[in-house]
């Protein structure tokens, strides 16, 4: 395996996509979306429910699932053991149902 050595020509592409793609990891531009709508959306404040959700991410996450039709209910919204995780345990869901 031939590795480039810094400063020659295959290493410069490299660093100057890494550079292309650091500039964009930090870009924190937001796009609007045009007030008809805004007008409709069921989220009027998306920082406040990030903020929430950060909070409290269980309670969070129940209130989102509550909006669901479940079969059966969960025992607990999220387990955690070790590296293995579950939310909405126990629990049995039909998304395609609605209310």
């Amino acid at each position: 395996m031939v590795q480039s050595q810094p400063g020659s020509a295959g290493s410069q592409g490299r660093d100057a996509a890494a550079v292309a793609v650091e500039s964009v990891l930090h870009d924190d531009q937001r796009v609007m979306p045009p007030p008809h709508v805004r007008l409709h959306a069921t989220i009027l404040s998306p920082e406040a429910e990030y903020t929430r959700s950060m909070l409290d991410r269980e309670a969070f996450w129940a209130g989102v699932a509550a909006e669901f039709d479940w079969f059966e209910p969960w025992t607990q919204v999220y387990v955690q053991e070790g590296v293995n995780f579950r939310w909405f345990d126990g629990a049995r869901v039909n998304i395609g149902r609605g209310r």
